[in-house]
């Protein structure tokens, strides 16, 4: 018996039933990410022709979105309708009370006819499937809703991966050109095997030596502006309103006061130097030097002044070409205002210097400290390897650059003299980049080292850096004209002119006495509308940067700076272009906003009801029925043709058609 009851259940129905169910959430998914591609994007005026009539994007969307809505309701509508039509049928057959044509007339109509939810007294009998007919008719509402979660708004677009400006310092545009020393090709496993061999052709590899050469010009440019300005040079954003933030390697440098017996030996030399012929009227008041820093370097070697065998002296600083492998590329900066001092009157005016240096007594150590004020400055800068963050923000094309620097290194940065690259592979396609010109066992075939390349280009940032600040500045006597400054540095030419060691090179009344020296822009005027008023302006800072604070944050800003020469950023040919960039949008425009909240409260009602619809659905096909039933009119005829009624149909009545006769209402009706 049993088995027989199991081939009574058919599987198409219940299938259909769980399959609508199961189809229609995949369309409400469906429908959620759809919208979910739009959140953020713009509504672009893009039109699509179709059937010669124009539809824009938006409309293209909103008919979209509206189409997955009439989907959704369709598969859940019809999921319902057949559970609803397996518990009609199991009430139908198997309840007491007795059921009349009109009430399976209400019972089979509600799904379709609305008016038929009005028959109270066929509803007071059965609720449960009144409950069921009205979700029925309620779960459509939810298509109403759902494509309105989509609507346009004003706001920025979401991120973009963009390319962004960045500094090329893994590759060769930062350095002047660097051409081959002139000594000859090195050789490696080319004599070990016979020319024109296999294993010739395989092993041999020439390399050749290449000297570096300094930084290239467009470095040098963009120093010296950044230096001028004090401020980080725009570089050309992708958007006029837009922001992004970059993580990369770079040069920085770490300045700090120099240490107690180094101070006195600068001292000493600047002195030695002061005291010596007739220095003192060109004792310097600000000196940046950059000697020769190696491991075997002694404090000696790093003194601002060498004396020579004749007691002349030479200032102690090396170019960039000059240096050794391996060598530091450190700037040494001293700022001595005492040296600048003028005592006297106008025409009677001498340096103090040379007012010490002509009242020299035996007390060499004394004498020296009365060269040097309290004020005296000494620092030194070494170049590091460094990690950069720097966020971008740019509004209506104005640029904020807020950076934050984390040594990566302990150790200061060691340049490179020279490089060796491939020139020669007989047969195989090779690329070599060295420090050196050794190929060690086990190492690569074809060694290429980018930070070979990264290193070279700190070191030219660090020499244009040095260049800009490198010299001496001091007073000048001469009969005609006086006193007057001269240099051999670009210091004044920089912001490092505002920071309070360097303050009296910009007002001279620090270093010189006003009413002994007068100038032009101090003239006071002495009444009320003299034409004196303002012909000079008095720029002064309440917060003035320190020198070695300033000095470090000058060469960040030049860092960044960098980027703002196209020559200087990336190739895009190049092995090692970076990927593009996570940039923001600030520019206010009409994109799409997406209410997943509203989506998923409409949709998830509508599912949650017909989920159990469906489930009473299926309890009534295994576990009532032991059958299931379709809205077929085979389904109808068989149920009809085994049906008892309380009265006979009489033959005018037999052709169907409305309306139901009065005799017929209330006869009852009995199914198998």
């Amino acid at each position: 018996m049993a088995v027989g009851t199991e081939e009574q259940i058919h599987w198409r129905t219940p299938a259909s039933m769980v399959g609508s169910l199961l189809i229609g959430c995949l369309f409400a998914i469906g429908h959620h990410l759809f919208y979910q591609s739009l959140t953020g994007k713009l509504t672009t005026t893009y039109t699509y022709t179709v059937l010669g009539a124009n539809l824009t994007s938006q409309q293209v969307n909103i008919a979209a979105g509206t189409a997955f809505a009439f989907l959704v309701r369709a598969c859940l509508v019809s999921s319902v309708s057949l559970a609803y039509l397996q518990a009609v049928w199991y009430t139908a057959k198997n309840t007491r009370q007795s059921i009349t044509l009109a009430n399976m007339d209400v019972l089979l109509s509600a799904l379709s006819n609305a008016l038929s939810l009005a028959d109270v007294f066929t509803w007071w009998k059965w609720p449960w499937l009144l409950l069921v007919a009205l979700l029925n008719w309620l779960i459509p509402i939810a298509a109403i809703f759902t494509p309105a979660t989509l609507s346009v708004g004003v706001g920025s677009p979401p991120p973009r991966l963009l390319h962004v400006p960045q500094v090329a310092f893994t590759s060769l545009s930062l350095l002047a050109d660097m051409h081959s020393n002139g000594n000859g090709d090195v050789s490696v496993n080319c004599w070990t095997y016979q020319i024109d061999s296999p294993e010739w052709k395989e092993k041999c590899t020439v390399m050749t030596s290449h000297l570096y050469n300094g930084p290239s010009y467009a470095v040098t440019r963009v120093v010296a502006a950044t230096a001028a300005q004090g401020a980080i040079i725009p570089v050309v954003p992708p958007a006029a309103n837009s922001s992004w933030t970059l993580d990369f390697l770079g040069p920085s440098i770490k300045c700090h006061a120099v240490d107690d017996e180094t101070r006195a030996q600068f001292k000493t030399s600047i002195a030695n130097f002061t005291f010596s012929q007739e220095n003192c009227d060109r004792a310097p008041g600000y000196l940046a030097w950059t000697p020769r820093v190696s491991s075997r370097t002694g404090l000696r070697d790093i003194l601002p002044y060498l004396r020579a065998e004749n007691k002349t002296y030479s200032f102690n600083t090396v170019s960039a070409k000059a240096r050794f492998n391996q060598d530091l590329p450190t700037l040494f900066v001293a700022v001595v205002p005492s040296l600048m001092e003028i005592d006297g009157v106008i025409y009677n005016m001498t340096s103090t210097a040379c007012s010490i240096r002509s009242n020299q007594t035996d007390q060499g150590q004394e004498d020296i400290s009365r060269l040097f004020g309290s004020n005296t400055t000494m620092l030194r800068c070494d170049l590091y390897n460094s990690t950069y963050q720097a966020d971008f923000d740019f509004v209506n094309g104005i640029q904020q650059v807020r950076v934050a620097v984390s040594n990566l290194e302990d150790t200061p940065l060691r340049a490179m003299a020279s490089v060796y690259a491939s020139s020669y592979q007989p047969q195989r396609k090779c690329d070599i980049l060295n420090k050196d010109n050794r190929l060690e066992v086990g190492e690569l075939d074809c060694p290429f080292e980018p930070s070979v390349l990264r290193t070279l280009s700190y070191q030219a940032v660090m020499d244009a850096f040095t260049q800009l600040l490198g010299g001496t500045l001091h007073w000048s006597q001469d009969i005609n004209d006086g006193f007057k400054i001269e240099s051999n540095t670009t210091i004044t030419s920089t912001s490092l002119i505002d920071s309070p060691e360097l303050a009296f090179l910009s007002n001279l009344n620090f270093v010189t006495n006003s009413s002994s020296w007068p100038s032009l822009q101090n003239i006071d005027p002495q009444w009320n509308n003299s034409l004196y008023h303002g012909l000079s302006n008095k720029v002064t800072q309440d917060i003035k940067i320190p020198l070695q604070t300033g000095l470090e944050t000058l060469f960040q800003n030049i860092t960044i700076s960098l980027a703002s020469s196209p020559s200087l950023q990336f190739n895009a040919s190049s092995a090692f272009f970076p990927p593009p960039t996570n940039v923001k949008l600030s520019t206010l425009q009409n994109i799409y906003v997406y209410s997943s909240y509203k989506l998923w409260l409409a949709y998830g009602l509508a599912i949650s009801a017909s989920t159990t619809i469906v489930v009473f659905g299926l309890v009534a096909i295994f576990l009532l029925n032991h059958a299931s039933y379709s809205q077929t009119f085979s389904s109808s005829l068989r149920l009809a043709r085994g049906a008892e009624m309380s009265v006979e149909v009489e033959k005018s009545d037999l052709d169907g058609r409305d309306p139901l006769p009065k005799y017929l209402e209330e006869s009852s009706v009995k199914f198998r």
